[in-house]
């Protein structure tokens, strides 16, 4: 029993050592990281889903558009914020939260960073049924 164990042992040990180099990861260098892209990600950043699964939104200079998920085609301008009439100066919109039904948009300007995660800002809610700012 006792070389029955051992002999199981030294055979683990024997095939460990002898295939576990041939399945040995490649080295990752600097190069493959930062010059290559070879690990960077194929995702889209800064997009939301909408409530259909099919689409998602993004913020590009200044407008609010839709995409279509499966292709990445751009679909429709949601919003051209060029155009909105902002009582104030900041026409750059820095973010956007849809609401649950997506028939309206907060909207997010002149962002100021006041202290680590604090800031001040501008917001205006956004009605696409009547295309006014509420």
């Amino acid at each position: 029993m006792k070389y029955t164990r051992f002999s199981w042992s030294l055979l683990a040990l024997f095939l460990f050592t002898t295939i576990a180099p041939l399945h040995a990861q490649k080295t990752i260098t600097m190069d493959d990281l930062w010059a290559n892209g070879a690990y960077r990600s194929k995702g889209i950043p800064g997009f939301r889903f909408m409530n259909d699964g099919r689409h998602y939104t993004a913020n590009r200079g200044n407008y609010i558009l839709k995409y279509d998920f499966t292709t990445g085609e751009l679909v429709d301008t949601l919003l051209d914020g060029n155009f909105l009439n902002l009582p104030r100066n900041d026409k750059q919109i820095d973010d956007y939260t849809f609401s649950d039904d997506e028939t309206q948009v907060i909207l997010t300007t002149g962002t100021e960073a006041i202290y680590r995660y604090s800031t001040r800002e501008w917001s205006y809610v956004y009605n696409f049924s009547t295309k006014k700012l509420d």
